[in-house]
């Protein structure tokens, strides 16, 4: 595609509608660029292992609590618990946009290529 749009404003420089093309062409890369980019962006693992640290502590300050009172509360135990683990599991879902519950569409650009390749044949 950047080897049309160069030879369209090579064959004529002070078209407006081959300048546009050109800069059209430019923003879908610089787009598809970003793209690529932030899906190849994660969430440290040292980031990852320090929540899972703070989750360690906060889950045994809680059952050291519970073992020193006289009544246990199991309620807000288990509650903790599944929270943290949701929250974990938000996070690293997340930061994965190609696989896991939620996933990135993959739609326009699918679109796109189908459009492009129809105005090429």
């Amino acid at each position: 595609m950047w080897d049309e749009a160069f030879a369209a404003t090579e064959n004529n420089p002070l078209s407006v509608p081959a300048g546009l093309f050109a800069t059209s062409i430019n923003q879908l890369i610089d787009i598809k660029t970003e793209r690529d980019i932030a899906i190849s962006n994660h969430v440290p693992e040292i980031v990852l292992l320090g929540l899972l640290l703070f989750a360690a502590l906060a889950i045994g300050i809680l059952g050291y609590g519970n073992g020193l009172a006289a009544t246990h509360a199991r309620y807000p135990a288990v509650i903790l618990c599944v929270v943290i683990t949701l929250s974990f599991i938000l996070i690293i879902d997340l930061d994965r946009p190609n696989r896991g519950l939620t996933q990135v569409s993959q739609d326009s650009m699918v679109d796109l290529m189908n459009v492009i390749n129809q105005v090429n044949m």
